[in-house]
């Protein structure tokens, strides 16, 4: 059975293009392991966007994030810095999931 891996509708055209090449999520999405292959769907309409192999994975806090990781999720560094805590109020330590899309 393949994992599913869901991420919002307006990322999927940079995931399928390789604009985007990471994904920060917290602990309760850090399950994910190198060499995993995992369906990626847009979250909530459950889209198919494409199939992706997952490189890398490495802890990381919002204070570490660099222009390095905002190239790597297509945003600005101060927009990524501002996102994650949206999506995850009141955590701090978070992963950096790699990723490369298979077809």
């Amino acid at each position: 059975m393949t994992s599913i891996i869901s991420f919002y509708s307006r990322f999927k055209d940079d995931i399928r293009a390789g604009r985007k090449t990471i994904t920060i999520r917290n602990e309760a999405e850090s399950c994910y392991q190198p060499e995993q292959v995992v369906r990626a769907i847009t979250n909530p309409e459950e889209e198919e966007i494409a199939t992706l192999k997952i490189t890398h994975v490495e802890p990381i806090t919002l204070d570490q994030l660099n222009e390095h990781h905002a190239r790597q999720e297509n945003m600005p560094l101060q927009e990524l810095r501002e996102l994650i805590p949206q999506i995850y109020p009141n955590e701090s330590r978070f992963y950096v999931i790699s990723f490369q899309v298979t077809d």
